[in-house]
């Protein structure tokens, strides 16, 4: 059975160059890989993705802060709205980060994120793969602003337009799949990107593989990593539903 490492540094916590490079043959892949040049000098062949969130941009590959956005992209910009539904000017944040948040419905993020951005900065890096998280059919933007808040909308010349209604919209899950769909496509059709050939990994939590926005999901990804796995985190519940859900997602696979 292949190995698959989640994360090769965290705080305190990190490989070593010399402990990737005495241990990197064990492992067929490598999810956020900071040391790519070594896991690849240890194992070619094996996959070491970059590492980025669907929903937001990333400072250190695309070099943009939030002054940037504001100027350049302002009405690219995903906003929250309140827990009665009502759109707020505050920026739906996603928990724990500062990197700014991008209205993933607008095509042009999509393409911005991949062709101009993550896959540029991969190749230039020496990845072979990207490692796409937070790819939910759930809405979980902004909701540290407060109870019920969730990213909604954008502001363009000072009106508000609306994406989504509610933080389970199906709205957002077409538009999760959609953005999937969009990346692997110029992943593989762009003239400079896909010489590359770089594989598309997504962290997505497995559920009724009878939905068209799952089907399209995993259609286009080429790996699907789920971070609670069978046991959901170490808690094994009662309820078989997660189990379940899993062993159907990887024999529909």
């Amino acid at each position: 059975m292949a190995l698959f490492q989640v994360f090769d540094e965290r705080a305190h916590h990190g490989m070593t160059t010399t402990q990737i490079l005495q241990d990197g043959s064990r492992y067929d892949a490598v999810w956020g890989g900071s040391r790519a040049s070594s896991w690849k000098d240890s194992h070619p062949s094996m996959l070491v993705s970059l590492y980025f969130i669907q929903e937001q941009d990333w400072i250190q590959a695309g070099g943009h802060n939030l002054a940037w956005w504001r100027s350049n992209h302002p009405d690219w910009i995903l906003y929250a709205c309140d827990g009665s539904g009502a759109p707020t000017h505050q920026i739906a944040y996603m928990h724990g980060e500062t990197n700014v948040p991008l209205d993933i419905h607008n095509p042009a993020v999509g393409d911005y994120q991949i062709r101009q951005t993550f896959a540029p900065y991969a190749i230039a890096h020496n990845y072979n793969a990207l490692s796409v998280d937070e790819v939910f059919f759930n809405n979980v933007m902004g909701k540290d602003l407060g109870p019920g808040y969730f990213g909604c909308g954008v502001w363009k010349n000072g009106s508000f337009i609306r994406r989504y209604n509610a933080i389970n919209d199906p709205q957002w899950s077409s538009d999760t799949a959609a953005w999937v769909k969009a990346a692997k496509s110029i992943m593989t059709s762009d003239p400079v990107i896909g010489r590359h050939h770089l594989a598309l990994i997504v962290n997505h939590p497995p559920s009724n593989v009878s939905s068209a926005n799952e089907q399209e999901l995993l259609a286009n990804v080429d790996v699907l990593l789920d971070e609670a796995g069978f046991s959901m985190y170490g808690n094994y519940p009662s309820d078989p539903h997660y189990f379940k859900a899993t062993l159907d997602y990887m024999i529909y696979a």
